[in-house]
């Protein structure tokens, strides 16, 4: 009897043993292909913010959705956010400036899970949104975080290089994606606008497709950032982005909305 006891006990520990081995491999595999697609995602974003940067053109403008999660193992989801930082803080004459593009955990933005970063020869400005009743003010910023499950999601940024005077600047504006409402203006109306007629995610290894027009958001976030260029000395703290009248953002003169309440500065739905 002593020994069919142990037998048993034996046998209870040898399924125990084989039931996690089991679950740590497919946490381990569960891992590996978060990290695998979140690559995926900061390499594609990385190779889009090159190619506007070499673009042949003084003005160059894309906008660029991020899809609201990483589908795995068919119906399974994770939930993530995006950083996009530049170092150094203040540009070194003579030197290239770096753009990094992180996926990190969602409630541990510190946990990196996947970057690329690329070394390009141009001023990269970064401003940062986080929309309160639709309209928020846009700030110069050295990280932008991106967040498409965020209470008031911000799931896009928009690349716009210019050159002035012999100098390549690198803006990149966070914005929510979508259009609905009084305030938001119908991006068909604007045609000439880079993005307008049609804005899609490829589907990549995700499955997940995004389609639809550049809400105005977007649109309002760019206007916004031309209006600070316009008046940089009281408007962008860094000291290398000079006062000029810049072609290379949207006008929207007859549409009620962004920030027509306090100028570039103050803002104000």
């Amino acid at each position: 009897m002593l020994a069919f006891s142990l037998s048993k006990m034996n046998l209870l520990i040898l399924v125990t043993a084989v039931f996690a081995i089991i679950a740590y491999f497919m946490f381990a595999l569960v891992n590996i292909v978060i990290v695998m697609a979140a690559q995926e995602i900061v390499n594609e974003k990385a190779n889009e913010a090159w190619g506007v940067v070499n673009a042949e053109t003084h003005c160059f403008q894309k906008p660029i959705n991020i899809q609201p999660y990483i589908r795995y193992f068919g119906a399974s989801r994770y939930y993530y956010a995006m950083k996009i930082s530049r170092y150094p803080a203040e540009t070194v004459p003579g030197e290239k400036n770096t753009l990094i593009f992180s996926i990190v955990e969602r409630k541990q933005p510190d946990k990196i899970i996947a970057a690329k970063r690329i070394d390009i020869d141009a001023e990269v400005v970064l401003f940062g949104w986080k929309g309160s009743d639709g309209l928020d003010i846009l700030e110069e910023t050295q990280i932008i975080v991106l967040d498409p499950q965020a209470e008031v999601p911000s799931n896009s940024f928009v690349l716009v290089k210019e050159v002035h005077d012999d100098k390549t600047y690198l803006y990149i504006i966070a914005c929510a994606f979508g259009s609905g409402g009084s305030t938001f203006v119908d991006c068909m109306e604007n045609p000439d606008f880079v993005g307008c007629s049609s804005f899609e995610e490829g589907r990549g290894n995700q499955g997940y497709v995004v389609s639809g027009n550049l809400g105005s958001l977007c649109l309002c976030n760019m206007q916004d950032v031309g209006m600070k260029i316009n008046n940089a000395g009281a408007c962008i703290a860094n000291p290398n982005v000079p006062e000029h009248n810049s072609e290379c953002f949207p006008t929207l003169p007859d549409k009620e909305c962004c920030r027509t309440g306090g100028g570039c500065c103050t803002g104000g739905a």
